[in-house]
């Protein structure tokens, strides 16, 4: 019976152990609502119990990130594998662990047993960031709609997508330099949580032409082309029209976003929906020309310009 007692008592240990532990808030230590405001903070998930808590906690993180975290509680989650510094979410994690009240999770119990030995470390972040990948130039919202981050001389990079962090990798003082003015304090004014994962790079994007029986363009063509990107300064919704002046060359007009450094953000009524993100909006002009044209077996090759790239086929 002792024996019987004892296995019972050690189960219940485990699984208290590998428990998630109930979030509380991390400034006034009550537990989270439905709806509750979420905030994130050096690739941490924070979430508070009522509004106007998270710029308390905000205006003093550190001393609210020190404070003593009753056991089997928790006041955030960290968003990545610490030990790959690669995105991960609750749903693909395979083992977790609790680090002053922060939840992290692991892609490997090898994982898990390697941030174990030496929590501190891999626990630690700088006090910069930025939010614009270094590689790609692409802005993310905030670090859950980030694919990875590294740390370079006292700055977390965060990138937009898977590969970003290889490239990185292999110079990073030349791309940590190449974003230099998008460092800023972590944290910044907060940064809402994006409510879905969603990493993209300046190739995310659909377009669609029409093709007659040969493989090239019928006489006119209207296409639309939207860039899942989370950048204020970046298209996302873009229009084109164009006219085959002859069977393999296209010209027409592509209205995209612009640099809201140079033209200023629209904030104006209308047509918001395509003025999101957008810039300015100006119309400028493209053309194609179809070198192949497209085969059951094969793309065709088409070299051309538009508004900011090599048209693409």
């Amino acid at each position: 019976m002792k024996i019987f007692l004892t296995l019972i008592t050690a189960v219940c240990c485990l699984l208290q152990a590998y428990a998630t532990p109930d979030p509380i808030c991390p400034v006034l230590g009550e537990a989270i609502p439905a709806n509750a405001p979420t905030l994130e903070y050096k690739g941490m998930l924070l979430t508070f119990c009522c509004p106007g808590c998270d710029a308390k906690f905000l205006a003093k993180p550190d001393e609210y990130l020190s404070q003593e975290v009753p056991a089997g509680k928790s006041i955030g989650e960290f968003l990545f594998d610490p030990v790959t510094h690669k995105r991960l979410t609750a749903a693909d994690a395979k083992a977790e662990s609790v680090y002053r009240g922060i939840v992290y999770r692991f892609s490997s119990t090898a994982n898990q047993s390697e941030f174990d030995g030496n929590p501190e470390l891999y626990a630690f972040a700088p006090d910069r960031e930025s939010l614009v990948c270094p590689v790609m130039k692409n802005a993310s919202a905030g670090a859950s709609s980030s694919s990875g981050y590294a740390d370079f001389e006292g700055v977390r990079y965060y990138f937009c997508c898977a590969g970003c962090d290889t490239t990185f990798a292999e110079n990073p003082a030349k791309y940590a330099k190449s974003v230099a003015k998008h460092v800023r304090k972590a944290g910044g004014a907060g940064t809402k949580a994006s409510p879905t994962f969603a990493p993209t790079c300046a190739g995310c994007a659909g377009e669609a032409r029409l093709l007659g029986a040969d493989g090239l363009p019928t006489r006119w063509n209207i296409a639309y082309r939207y860039i899942n990107i989370n950048r204020d300064i970046a298209a996302r919704h873009r229009l084109t029209v164009d006219y085959a002046v002859s069977p393999r060359l296209s010209v027409g007009l592509e209205r995209s976003g612009s640099d809201s450094s140079i033209l200023p953000v629209r904030t104006d009524g209308g047509w918001n929906w395509l003025r999101t993100s957008d810039g300015d909006a100006p119309v400028l002009p493209r053309a194609s020309w179809f070198i192949t044209p497209e085969g059951p077996n094969h793309p065709s090759l088409v070299l051309g310009f538009t508004s900011d790239r090599l048209s693409t086929p």
